[in-house]
């Protein structure tokens, strides 16, 4: 009976993930964290309820969104590896213009 009840409260996930969801970027925010909870959603009904159907779509989706979750996690790990090398470049182009502004002052 819980198993019907869970499957039929998913229905209304289902529709919003094929009307508005799935027409999102794969790599939207909102996407990834809507498909996240429906994971989630599966997952815990699959443990509970002892649900194989519902274990089988955790499965799934969680496959099917592997790409766009890699992709947003390489763009990050880019971004942020951008942002230390400019860090460390601004910091060195400092201690060299300190160091020039030393020499000159030093000479003058």
């Amino acid at each position: 009976m819980a198993r019907f009840g869970y499957r039929t409260a998913r229905v209304p996930l289902e529709v919003i993930d094929q009307v508005g969801v799935h027409r999102l970027d794969p790599t939207a925010p909102l996407r990834l964290l809507y498909e996240q909870a429906l994971v989630g959603c599966d997952r815990a009904a699959a443990h509970v309820l002892r649900d194989d159907l519902a274990a089988e779509r955790a499965r799934a989706l969680y496959a099917r969104t592997a790409p766009a979750r890699f992709e947003v996690a390489r763009d990050r790990r880019r971004t942020r590896q951008h942002l230390q090398t400019r860090a460390r470049i601004e910091t060195i182009g400092m201690r060299e213009r300190r160091e020039m502004l030393r020499r000159r002052h030093c000479l003058e």
